[in-house]
C-alpha cells in the first residue's frame, strides 16, 4: 500500500469518497479495516493493545492531514528536531494526533477524524519498534504515515509504509 499520497492509494476527493465520508467509523469498523489488511487480529481485537477515545470518527481524506500540517506549521514556525528520547518518534505521533483533534475541534467538526497512533515494526523506516500515525480512509483502508516528514520544510508523504507487526494502537 502506498503511504498518504492522493495518487494510486484512493485516498484522493473522488465522488464515492466524498459520498462515504459522511459516513461514521465506530471502534469495531476501524478493527475490521485493519484485520482486513492483515494486521495481527490479537493487537486489533485485544482491548488492552487496541483503544478508541472515542465512540465515533470521521473517514480522513489526504487534504484533512495537509490541512492539519500546514494549520500547525503555522502555529508552530520552528516545530522540535528529533531528540532521542526526550522528543523522539512516540512524541511526534502523540503530538500529531494532539494536534489533529484540536485542528478539528477549532473547524467545529461533528466527529473527530480517524487518526490514531500505532506502535509497531515498519521496517521502511525502522526495523526496531517505532511509533507513527495512520489514518483510516473513506474506501475503509488504513494509510500510515511519519508525522516526522511532516514537519519538515517542503514535506511530501513518505509512500510504502507497511506495518509488519503492531503492538499497540489507539485512536
Amino acid at each position: 500500500m502506498n503511504g498518504f499520497n492522493a495518487k494510486g492509494s484512493g485516498v484522493g476527493q473522488d465522488s464515492a469518497a466524498v459520498a462515504k465520508r459522511s459516513v461514521s467509523l465506530d471502534g469495531n469498523a476501524i478493527r475490521k479495516i485493519l484485520a482486513d489488511q492483515q494486521i495481527d487480529p490479537y493487537v486489533i481485537y485485544d482491548t488492552a493493545r487496541c483503544s478508541f477515545a472515542d465512540r465515533l470518527f470521521q473517514p480522513v481524506v489526504h487534504e484533512d492531514v495537509d490541512d492539519i500540517r500546514l494549520w500547525l506549521l503555522d502555529r508552530w514556525p520552528d516545530p522540535p528536531r528529533f531528540t532521542s528520547e526526550v522528543f523522539d518518534c512516540d512524541d511526534f505521533a502523540i503530538m500529531f494526533k494532539s494536534f489533529a483533534t484540536l485542528f478539528t475541534y477549532y473547524r467545529q467538526a461533528r466527529l473527530p477524524l480517524a487518526i490514531g497512533i500505532a506502535w509497531g515494526v515498519f521496517p521502511q523506516i525502522n526495523p526496531d519498534l517505532h511509533a507513527l500515525n495512520f489514518a483510516i480512509t473513506p474506501n475503509n483502508k488504513a494509510v500510515w504515515f511519519e508525522p516526522q516528514d511532516l514537519l519538515q520544510p517542503g514535506a511530501r508523504w513518505r509512500t510504502g509504509i507497511i506495518p509488519t507487526r503492531i503492538d499497540r494502537i489507539v485512536c
